[in-house]
């Protein structure tokens, strides 16, 4: 993990006085940029070695603003290095007066040569540097960012079956009737009632002449 400070700007800041949302894409890539030079390849050697690293995904969460002025810490790491791809993770922080977590997010990558063609990157420093990050990431950005998304699939989970549950109303049909629409059949675990057998009719003596 690798951690850079920037300061927010006038510029950096909207009506609300907040830092504009957008910028925290920005400050990933300055903490990527910061990371991959920490390693001893910089985006300039790695382009001119012909190896492109357009983005797939980008994700960010936020939980608290960057006001102008604020000192913040930006904290990137490796979460997952693949053979023809590459994700990172990152944690923007308020450092004064003490560390608070502002935003985590993350950045998924494609490794393409210059003829735009998807694949892994060629042996050497650029490779043998994301795999050595990729093992050293431990507890650090990238271990927030996979929590915090683990996180958030399961609160969704859990949102949707309160919804699903909210929206029976009395009258909906119970599980079995659920099961017949669905399949065709009855549940198993609901026994089919037996039908009751039809009367027998009584015979008429016949009255002796």
């Amino acid at each position: 993990m690798h951690r850079s400070e920037y300061r927010v700007r006038y510029g950096d800041t909207d009506q609300m006085g907040f830092c504009y949302y957008a910028h925290y894409l920005r400050f990933f890539e300055i903490g990527r940029a910061e990371l991959m030079r920490s390693l001893g390849a910089t985006y300039r050697s790695i382009e001119e070695a012909g190896v492109f690293l357009p983005v797939l995904e980008a994700g960010c969460r936020y939980l608290k603003p960057a006001r102008y002025d604020d000192r913040l810490g930006i904290e990137a790491a490796v979460s997952r290095f693949a053979r023809a791809s590459v994700r990172f993770g990152y944690r923007v922080l308020r450092l004064d007066p003490e560390a608070e977590l502002l935003a985590f997010g993350f950045t998924e990558h494609c490794f393409m040569d210059r003829a735009g063609k998807p694949g892994a990157p060629a042996g050497g420093r650029h490779r043998d540097a994301g795999a050595r990050a990729a093992g050293e990431r431990g507890r650090s950005a990238a271990t927030v960012e996979d929590r915090g998304l683990a996180r958030r699939h399961r609160a969704g989970r859990r949102r949707a079956a309160r919804v699903r549950r909210a929206s029976r109303s009395p009258g909906t049909p119970d599980r079995d009737a659920r099961t017949r629409r669905r399949t065709g059949r009855r549940s198993r675990s609901v026994p089919r009632p037996r039908a009751a057998a039809p009367p027998v009719p009584r015979s008429r003596s016949k009255s002796s002449a």
